[in-house]
């Protein structure tokens, strides 16, 4: 069995049950969210040709750490494929100093696509920094036909944080990329965003070192429901 089937069955079998569980007050939770975004912006780069995407979240946890989550967005095609599922299994866990890491694995898969699919693991540390918090992580492809045979390594650092009293958060975000997927690639991002209920609109501007195409500069808006 292939880690997408794995982490594929593992969702399924779980969903069911976990919303009957999660009613009835046990250790499962059930969250989710559907963004409108007016570009797709994968590590700087746009999966949608700079046009907007429809995008959703579910995610299954337990108490424990342990969670599942599916995500899907539609983008340009792509070796036959015009969306994009994202399967997610991974622990969090905290440390003494308030120090909260998340690993896990995940498969990227676009159906109807040809030579499309692969997976990759993951690992991030977040903990308050002044009056926000700050992240670092990794996201490392092990080598796969479908990636031409190659790994890949994803660096990223970022910090969110209030700004005053307004309600605003100001987000932030770099990282590094070399492999299969980008040969020293660096792309950054500044954004605000604003919570209002269950919703949150923002903006982030989105940049890299590849310069024209989809990875050139831009702005992007989006608006979040969570649930």
């Amino acid at each position: 069995m292939t880690i997408k089937q794995i982490i594929i069955a593992t969702f399924i079998l779980a969903i069911t049950p976990l919303q009957m569980a999660a009613s009835q007050g046990s250790d499962f939770s059930i969250s989710g969210d559907i963004t409108g975004i007016s570009d797709y912006r994968f590590r700087g780069v746009s999966l949608t040709s700079k046009n907007p995407a429809v995008q959703g979240t579910l995610t299954v946890e337990h108490s424990s750490g342990f969670y599942v989550s599916a995500w899907g967005t539609n983008i340009s095609e792509f070796n036959g494929a015009n969306t994009e599922f994202d399967f997610m299994a991974g622990y969090v866990f905290s440390l003494d100093n308030d120090v909260s890491i998340d690993i896990g694995v995940m498969e990227y898969t676009y159906p109807g696509g040809t030579g499309t699919n692969y997976f990759e693991i993951y690992g991030s540390a977040s903990m308050p920094v002044g009056i926000g918090e700050f992240s670092v992580g990794v996201n490392y492809t092990l080598s796969q036909t479908n990636i031409g045979g190659t790994d890949d390594i994803y660096i990223f650092t970022s910090y969110s944080m209030p700004l005053l009293d307004t309600g605003l958060n100001v987000n932030t975000y770099i990282a590094y990329e070399d492999g299969a997927f980008g040969n020293e690639k660096l792309d950054w991002a500044l954004g605000l965003s604003y919570d209002i209920e269950k919703f949150t609109v923002g903006v982030d501007y989105i940049d890299t070192n590849l310069g024209a195409g989809n990875g050139a500069a831009t702005a992007v808006g989006y608006v979040t429901f969570s649930f």
